[in-house]
């Protein structure tokens, strides 16, 4: 209690002035010595935890955005592939050669692929 009472500074002059009777001048030395280094141990301590604190919510804030650009990726991808129609390789009568890209005619040439109609996208 009395440790924490110097580290406050709150009524000092009731520990230090008999301390000083009976030890002598050099006592003083001692007080102000624990004064200023427990005071400096204190304010690092409450820095540590501040600190400590800020590092975990910015480790969550970078957390989450993370996510959130990732799910802001996929819906993009979803919303492309959407307007875009089915998979090329599930299409039946698609070409999956390597340079046809759309569908086979029944000459078996193969004609550009062909883009939904403006009504099917409203619907989505």
């Amino acid at each position: 209690l009395t440790v924490f009472q110097l580290l406050t500074t709150s009524d000092i002059g009731d520990v230090l002035f008999p301390a000083m009777r009976t030890a002598g001048p050099f006592s003083a030395a001692y007080f102000v010595s624990l004064i200023v280094l427990g005071n400096f141990m204190l304010l690092n301590l409450f820095l540590a935890i501040i600190i400590t604190g800020f590092s975990e919510t910015k480790a969550q804030v970078l957390k989450e955005e993370r996510e959130n650009q990732r799910m802001i990726e996929q819906d993009k991808l979803r919303k492309a592939q959407s307007i875009a129609g089915p998979h090329e390789d599930s299409m039946p009568g698609k070409s999956n050669s390597g340079r046809g890209k759309g569908l086979k005619n029944k000459s078996g040439s193969v004609e550009a692929p062909r883009e939904p109609h403006w009504s099917a996208r409203l619907m989505e």
